[in-house]
């Protein structure tokens, strides 16, 4: 059963006569339960969220700073762990909308071939019985031209009925918008989450921060947590298919260091070159005011 959450459902702040109050309202959860069996061992994206174990350490001597220091920290593992889970549903949708788009594209072409080489077998035999000039009885037959069009248009026509089989037997479509709408849901959790990150940012600043509040901000990312362990995020990918994507991850992050350490560098160059071409100009301003007087 799939029911729809709020986007503005993030707690609000109302700062009036020097007071604070913090109003959390009802949220209808979007929450897919999924059963134990489903559940996806590879630790690089696995959503292991436990926020009691994470806050109950040492939390009673804890000052205001390390307890929303410390909820800050539980916010951004949890988005990170999002942000993997986002990259392997998406890695998996395109995969999916590949094949997808390659069959439909194929059928297309195949059922545009089979009127095309029809029209011509048509053509073909029109012409040589209306003409005179046709010489092209004297070479090949009627009959075995409309043989070997229609062998081929049956050829054709029985790899147009695998393809269109595949794809139903596959549930391309159905497995797409399944992906879609649980990535969607990822990236509503995360602009959920960002909104209790600037929350505590806004405590942190005005040092306004009450045990009340912290705990209604640490309940509701509770309740976050909770609800993503309902989500079954992996249903429609296997283990090979997580292993596949995190090496694509890694090669992608690895190749984006690259880039990023290479943009440095060519910086630094341009600095270094800039700055002596500046020195070499100034010194010879210098020199021919020197060489003047």
């Amino acid at each position: 059963m799939l029911k729809t959450i709020d986007n503005n459902d993030s707690p609000k702040v109302i700062d009036e006569n020097k007071t604070v109050f913090i109003d959390i309202p009802e949220r209808n959860n979007y929450i897919q339960t999924a059963p134990p069996s489903s559940s996806v061992s590879a630790d690089i994206v696995e959503i292991n969220y436990d926020v009691n174990r994470t806050l109950s350490t040492e939390n009673s001597g804890n000052s205001e700073n390390e307890k929303i220091n410390k909820l800050s920290e539980l916010i951004i593992e949890n988005k990170k762990k999002i942000s993997n889970n986002i990259y392997i549903i998406s890695c998996k949708y395109d995969s999916i909308c590949h094949k997808y788009n390659s069959i439909s594209l194929s059928l297309l072409i195949i059922s545009t071939i089979i009127t095309f080489i029809e029209a011509i077998r048509l053509t073909i035999v029109n012409y040589d019985t209306q003409s005179n000039e046709s010489h092209i009885g004297k070479y090949i037959s009627q009959e075995t031209i409309s043989l070997i069009i229609n062998c081929l248009s049956l050829s054709l026509s029985t790899i147009l009925t695998i393809l269109s089989s595949i794809a139903r037997f596959k549930n391309y479509k159905e497995n797409m918008d399944k992906l879609k709408t649980i990535r969607d849901l990822l990236f509503n959790y995360k602009n959920l989450y960002n909104k209790q990150q600037d929350l505590l940012k806004y405590f942190k600043i005005t040092n306004t921060l009450t045990n009340d509040v912290f705990e209604k901000i640490k309940d509701t990312i509770s309740d976050y947590d909770n609800e993503l362990k309902g989500i079954n995020i992996f249903e429609n990918i296997r283990n090979t298919d997580i292993i596949k994507f995190n090496k694509i991850k890694v090669s992608h992050d690895i190749y984006l260091q690259k880039l990023t350490r290479r943009r440095e560098l060519e910086l630094l160059r341009l600095t270094y070159n800039s700055n002596k071409e500046k020195k070499e100009i100034e010194e010879g301003k210098i020199n021919s005011c020197v060489n003047l007087f």
